[in-house]
């Protein structure tokens, strides 16, 4: 069982109903700390991870970084243990927006819709409902691991556009049956909605690009889908690095709009944010192909 499902059981998920984030981070803690003490071999993924990019290996860096993934997971099962109101406070008063949205609205008042690239790094699950908070409409590109976490995402979308406090998250799901991602996200530039959508999975689209002095998979298709899409898109790199204490900084920065390998320019910038905060890249704990060896 992957880190993800043994978190994600219904046990963990219905922790926090009633009783909190709180006891919520407690469990997800507990659990993942269970998980990897099963699983030894999976610290070792993480420690030749960073090794092979050149990035602190020892073993407190290796906890870090198991220390933000867990946060990870916790980030993404708070919206499942508060109720809209609370929730909209949470990502209003812990988020530092800086000029993003604005960035984006600009964009949009242009005629232009808009790609936020993002990958396995710092609290990215709040980076949806932080700008649907803002009324923007975002429609994420994502995996869920199970059926019941897919279904409960859906209906608590719903709800929370329902208070009147947040704009709908219409996801794409990828492997959905009756789903084509690539044709549903062209679909979503083409209507200048705001695309979400992850750059460091090794995907059968993806392409190689270079990562701190390492060759390695990436952009997980976004190339090909910026092409077939025919519209005016502005592309942005976005994280939400944590600084603490449950607090985030949301991060954008524009890729050219006229750049012809706007993939690479996205790995750029992650390579910059990743030797800033090595330990909030939690894709380190994944098997990397490098094609440099």
């Amino acid at each position: 069982m992957s880190l993800s499902e043994y978190l994600q059981e219904y046990d963990v998920l219905n922790t926090g109903s009633g009783s909190g984030p709180g006891a919520l981070k407690q469990a997800v803690v507990r659990r993942g700390c269970e998980w990897f003490d099963k699983n030894p071999d999976e610290k070792s993924i993480i420690r030749e991870n960073l090794s092979a990019f050149g990035l602190d290996s020892g073993s407190d860096a290796v906890r870090r970084v198991i220390d933000n993934l867990l946060l990870h997971y916790y980030e993404k099962l708070i919206p499942f243990c508060l109720d809209a109101k609370e929730y909209y406070d949470y990502v209003r008063e812990r988020v530092v927006a800086g000029d993003g949205p604005g960035l984006i609205t600009a964009a949009r008042e242009q005629g232009k819709a808009v790609v936020l690239a993002t990958a396995h790094f710092g609290a990215i699950e709040l980076i949806a409902p932080f700008l649907a908070a803002a009324r923007l409409p975002v429609v994420p590109v994502l995996r869920f691991k199970t059926q019941h976490l897919s279904d409960m995402a859906r209906d608590r979308a719903a709800e929370m556009e329902s208070s009147g406090r947040f704009a709908l998250v219409r996801f794409i799901e990828i492997g959905r049956p009756g789903t084509v991602a690539a044709m549903e996200m062209a679909a979503a530039l083409r209507r200048k909605d705001i695309l979400i959508s992850m750059i460091d999975e090794n995907t059968g689209y993806s392409i190689p690009v270079s990562l701190l002095n390492r060759k390695i998979a990436g952009g997980a298709g976004l190339d090909r889908v910026l092409n077939y899409a025919g519209a005016s898109v502005a592309v942005f790199s976005a994280s939400m690095v944590r600084e603490g204490d449950e607090h985030y900084r949301f991060v954008l920065s524009p890729v050219a709009e006229n750049s012809i390998t706007p993939v690479q320019d996205l790995f750029d910038i992650l390579g910059q944010t990743v030797k800033l905060h090595p330990e909030q890249w939690y894709f380190l704990h994944e098997n990397i192909t490098f094609f440099d060896t």
